[in-house]
């Protein structure tokens, strides 16, 4: 039952850690270098094609299943808030369930 949970928070902390980098990336693009900011696209994990920033105020988001959506940069900051919440409040429930199962533990010794 607690298995579950670990992993699925331990891919969460994963992804977050992508996206954060992702944010503080798109962060770092100024507005008045729109057209002229190169950076280099990935096409898979080990190649790269260079590529410009046409509008840095717009950003594509993985969604993980092969589908890109277009985001603004405020909502996408959003989302990572919320997906850190999120994993506070995953984090908390899986200490909660270890406490269980050690007490559970306790009682049958």
């Amino acid at each position: 039952e607690i298995n579950h949970p670990t992993h699925s928070f331990a891919r969460l902390k994963q992804d977050q850690a992508k996206f954060k980098a992702c944010i503080e990336n798109v962060a770092e693009m100024e507005p008045e270098n729109q057209g002229a900011k190169a950076t280099l696209v990935p096409l898979t994990n080990c190649s790269y094609v260079h590529g410009k920033i046409s509008d840095p105020e717009h950003i594509l988001v993985d969604m993980g299943t092969g589908y890109f959506i277009s985001k603004g940069y405020r909502l996408a900051h959003r989302l990572r808030n919320t997906i850190k919440q999120r994993s506070i409040s995953l984090e908390d429930m899986i200490q909660n369930k270890r406490d269980n199962t050690s007490a559970a533990v306790n009682v049958i010794q």
